[in-house]
């Protein structure tokens, strides 16, 4: 409608500001892109700044070095050459560099297209707040730029593998520091099914993350209790594995048998037993 696209217009008008404003170095232009970018694909209010700090370079990047990484994907081989010329480094200072997180976050901010997170509402520690809307058209945006996207999306996804790990033997704080991620994850699985994201990402490598997320989701909210819940994220996981991997792939076989012990967990023995 006439104003969701008034308000694009004036969040790419922001963005070339921001572009080319004199009082924020290069660093600090690429870093404030990165951020919004990231905040486009996670939760708009509740990413803590804890998932995206103290993060090592070689460990972001370690999926761009893969082999999977089909040729077709233009953007991806764009992605590449930013590695190979170390052109990365400053993109994915942010996660690497504290003060630079705090600085990107400061010109979004200025920008008004974040908002300060009130600590009396969301805690001290959120990155900030961001308007649905904002972060629809930066999704679209920003995702587009083969010098943003495929880092993005790569860096987020290894980000979250790291950081959202899952064992049976998690005590309390454990299960404490999960539950503040679940948000971020959550939004993190909800985009991979927009244009926005397929137009810039879906290689097998890609594929296999998102499911790897997704199966640690599950099994949280599974020791939560919320078995519902559960067989819905298992049910997206097998219908996603069947629609994107080869026919062949094992990560098929191991999304129904998932969703078939999710089944078992609900009484709904036949259907498990129809997948098995």
């Amino acid at each position: 409608d006439k104003h969701y696209f008034g308000l694009c217009l004036s969040v790419r008008i922001a963005l070339d500001r921001l572009d080319v404003d004199a009082e924020l170095s290069d660093a600090d232009r690429t870093a404030a892109r990165m951020l919004l970018a990231t905040i486009s694909v996670l939760d708009r209010t509740r990413t803590p700044m804890a998932l995206l700090e103290q993060h090592s370079l070689s460990t972001l990047t370690a999926d761009l070095n893969s082999n999977h990484i089909a040729e077709k994907w233009w953007w991806w081989n764009r992605a590449r050459t930013m590695l190979a010329r170390n052109e990365h480094q400053a993109a994915f200072a942010l996660f690497t560099d504290s003060g630079q997180l705090q600085r990107a976050r400061a010109a979004c901010v200025r920008y008004g297209l974040l908002q300060p997170a009130h600590p009396s509402q969301l805690g001290p520690n959120m990155v900030g707040v961001m308007h649905q809307l904002v972060q629809r058209c930066l999704r679209i945006t920003l995702l587009a730029r083969p010098d943003v996207g495929p880092l993005i999306l790569v860096g987020i996804g290894r980000i979250l593998r790291n950081r959202f790990t899952i064992s049976q033997t998690d005590g309390p704080y454990e299960w404490t520091r999960l539950s503040d991620l679940v948000p971020c994850v959550q939004s993190w699985c909800d985009v991979q099914h927009t244009d926005a994201v397929w137009n810039v990402v879906w290689t097998i490598r890609h594929v296999e993350s998102v499911l790897e997320v997704m199966f640690r989701l599950t099994l949280y909210l599974h020791g939560r209790g919320d078995a519902k819940h559960a067989m819905d994220l298992a049910t997206c996981v097998c219908e996603l594995s069947r629609a994107k991997l080869p026919p062949n792939h094992p990560d098929i076989a191991t999304s129904m048998k998932n969703l078939a012990e999710t089944y078992s967990a609900l009484g709904r023995h036949d259907e498990a037993l129809t997948l098995n």
